[in-house]
């Protein structure tokens, strides 16, 4: 972050230009505590099983309250979130949700959220009560957004990435493999400025990189088994996948 947000004691090395880290960038050693903290539960002041969350540019975080089936958002120094989706219990109503687990937010304030237990993708547009489903029957487990706002939502159950709303396969194809056009479990993603998809494939503890148009992915890290090993990946179900180095 150029120039980072919050007081720092360490600072990076310098780095090639352009990819995003100002060579004097610092960060802190130490951790806080932006959301939650109180133990778990359904007061605005706690969370229960977060599993996803978004920043938009004024510093608020959109979190995914997955057994809370509701998306609260703090602002930042906030003491307790709001609800902006769900919140009603769990159920499959348009103001309900049922094991949330993923949020990205527009430039305008609409979430798109993955209502995983009812296999679908709402659309909820800023301060309404309820959503609406852009995507049925789908095995939601993670998603993305581009730099012109195209969605991108990982398929587990069909082990592969669409875009929305054209609804094409940008990555991995309808079967169960470890072959390189293949994924096995794509759960996390990330697309950069050129619309490169960078999927987490769980099972195959492994991360690729699908460019545009590609009919293969590339093992960008990993794909060497689970392990603790220096080219391994282990345990990236509940992880997120975020660059912050440049890739060759």
């Amino acid at each position: 972050m150029c120039p980072p947000i919050l007081p720092a004691t360490t600072t990076l090395p310098s780095v090639v230009s352009g990819d995003g880290i100002c060579t004097n960038a610092t960060w802190n050693l130490n951790g806080i505590t932006v959301a939650g903290g109180n133990g778990a539960g359904f007061e605005l002041n706690q969370l229960n099983s977060p599993l996803g969350l978004f920043m938009d540019n004024d510093a608020a975080v959109y979190i995914a309250d997955t057994w809370n089936d509701r998306v609260v958002k703090w602002m930042p120094g906030a003491s307790v979130g709001s609800v902006v989706a769900g919140g009603n219990g769990e159920g499959n109503q348009n103001n309900q949700l049922y094991r949330v687990s993923k949020v990205v937010v527009n430039k305008n304030g609409t979430m798109y959220i993955c209502d995983r237990g009812n296999f679908r993708v709402q659309r909820w547009f800023k301060n309404d009560e309820q959503g609406e489903t852009i995507i049925k029957n789908i095995s939601c487990l993670g998603l993305a957004m581009d730099n012109e706002e195209s969605l991108y939502v990982s398929d587990g159950e069909r082990k592969r990435v669409i875009k929305w709303p054209s609804n094409d396969v940008v990555a991995g194809k309808n079967s169960e493999a470890s072959e390189d056009d293949e994924l096995l479990e794509p759960v996390h993603i990330f697309v950069d400025q050129d619309q490169s998809v960078f999927v987490a494939d769980f099972q195959s503890a492994r991360v690729m990189k699908w460019s545009v148009g590609a009919k293969k992915g590339i093992v960008v890290a990993g794909g060497n088994g689970e392990g603790d090993g220096a080219n391994q990946l282990n345990g990236m179900k509940y992880s997120t996948i975020m660059l912050i180095i440049r890739l060759p």
